[in-house]
């Protein structure tokens, strides 16, 4: 059994990427890097072989199908985090700041979005008892989408603004210990380059989310491909740092 031993630090990061990926949105993050690059992989090696669908297309293509797949059903648990945030809201003390309206139209923009987004899926399998429009409720999910991604882009700015305010009143304190104020103000650029990344992932998600929402979608194949795995990637980024002790 010596052989299996590992390092501390090896551990750690194990039990940090377990912790991580027990989240249903850091999954889906996980799913969407690995499903939109070996869809990319696949359109690189066709354009490679003329244009041909060659076994290793076809089974890329099939891979990403499974995983969009395993996404969409593992966002079927997402629903009930989504509640707890709304009863969460309805519970807690009236606040009628704007930070608080938006975290309640996000809320109510993922109550609209998870029941349309499940009934469109099973409106997609073979012998669906769903006879509904597909596409158009998938459009409508995904501009529910929209509005919680839009909300979101709102309050990160805000966020941003108040850390950028926090740091200039800081630089300009005299009173502070030194030690202490270059910590402090540490802190507070690591806070906001990490705003300033999610700030794209955010910026991926409105564009994916955009492109669904009309009929015929601005994006290519491989521009869909590119923003999802940033988005992706970026979004595990910052999952993988706050998680550090």
């Amino acid at each position: 059994m010596s052989s299996l031993r590992i390092s501390p630090e090896r551990l750690d990061q194990l039990v940090r990427f377990n912790r991580i990926a027990e989240n249903v949105y850091s999954l889906d993050n996980i799913l969407r890097v690995i499903s939109y690059s070996s869809l990319l992989l696949a359109s690189f090696i066709k354009n490679r072989n003329g244009n041909k669908d060659t076994a290793n297309v076809l089974f890329l293509t099939d891979f990403f199908a499974k995983l969009t797949d395993a996404r969409f059903i593992n966002r079927i648990i997402g629903l009930p985090a989504t509640l707890e945030s709304l009863f969460e809201h309805a519970s807690g003390k009236p606040d009628n700041s704007i930070a608080s309206l938006l975290g309640k139209i996000m809320t109510w923009s993922m109550i609209i979005y998870h029941p349309i987004e499940h009934i469109w899926f099973l409106s997609t399998l073979k012998g669906s008892i769903f006879n509904i429009n597909s596409d158009l409720w998938s459009q409508w999910s995904c501009r529910a989408w929209a509005v919680y991604v839009i909300c979101d882009a709102i309050g990160t700015l805000m966020r941003s603004e108040a850390v950028s305010k926090e740091i200039k009143t800081l630089s300009t304190d005299k009173t502070m210990d030194k030690g202490e104020k270059q910590q402090k103000l540490a802190e507070l650029k690591t806070k906001k380059q990490r705003l300033g990344i999610w700030a794209t992932c955010i910026v991926c998600d409105f564009l994916m989310a955009t492109h669904w929402s009309v009929e015929d979608g601005p994006l290519s194949n491989n521009q869909i491909c590119a923003t999802g795995i940033w988005g992706g990637v970026a979004g595990l980024y910052l999952k993988w740092k706050s998680s550090k002790q």
